[in-house]
């Protein structure tokens, strides 16, 4: 209905003024009815991720692998798996790493629910978020910049700096905050420096793309 009313405003603004103008400004109100329609779908999809409830396998799961965990601790991770698939979901069609291990596995342990993990990807993601292991990344430096990318949107979620944060956001801070034995350790001092920031020894990263977006993913601490 919008782009009629701006189709009909055009004809009239072409017939009774310049019409290099006229085309001019019509674009101009286009491209702030797409941003601002896309902006919306955005928010639409962030508020489904969060109001979304998983598979209580999930939960067990997790259980099952960290047996310290308690319900708290795991509903908790499974906050931080939220948080991720809202971070894709900013992503803009650019590959994003997994910086957490035990978020990770709850996500392999989503994808086991392929016809649930496709309908939330359809409702939350606009489209389907592949996981491809990380032997197949095309480069080490490609899975670092998706790091970055999931550094600062996860900033940006949690209203922080991303270049001078007061506190890990939660997908960097929560292997620690969950002492997950595998999981991966990052300080604001030495865990994020620089453009992309240095990575644990032991992480093999992970990562999340979208279908025909013609980035890699991939997934790490060795549960491929």
């Amino acid at each position: 209905m919008a782009i009629i009313i701006i189709f009909v405003f055009i004809v009239v603004l072409a017939m009774n003024t310049d019409m290099n103008a006229a085309i001019l400004f019509s674009l101009g109100i286009l491209a702030l009815y797409f941003l601002s329609f896309f902006g919306s779908n955005v928010k639409k999809r962030s508020r489904y991720i969060m109001e979304y409830e998983f598979p209580e396998s999930i939960q067990e799961k997790l259980a099952e692998r960290y047996p310290d965990l308690g319900e708290y601790e795991v509903q908790h991770a499974l906050s931080a798996l939220k948080s991720f698939f809202i971070v894709c979901n900013g992503r803009k069609g650019q590959m994003i790493s997994m910086p957490s291990h035990v978020v990770d596995v709850a996500w392999h342990e989503f994808i086991l629910h392929t016809h649930k993990y496709k309908e939330f990807c359809d409702h939350g993601l606009g489209g389907f978020l592949h996981h491809v292991p990380a032997n197949e990344m095309k480069s080490r430096d490609d899975m670092t910049d998706g790091l970055g990318r999931c550094w600062r949107l996860s900033c940006d979620l949690e209203d922080l700096d991303h270049r001078s944060p007061s506190r890990l956001p939660l997908l960097f801070a929560i292997d620690e905050q969950l002492r997950i034995p595998d999981g991966y350790t990052y300080t604001l001092d030495q865990g994020i420096k620089g453009r992309y920031g240095n990575i644990p020894e032991n992480h093999e990263l992970s990562s999340s793309c979208a279908g025909g977006g013609g980035c890699g993913g991939g997934c790490g601490g060795g549960g491929c």
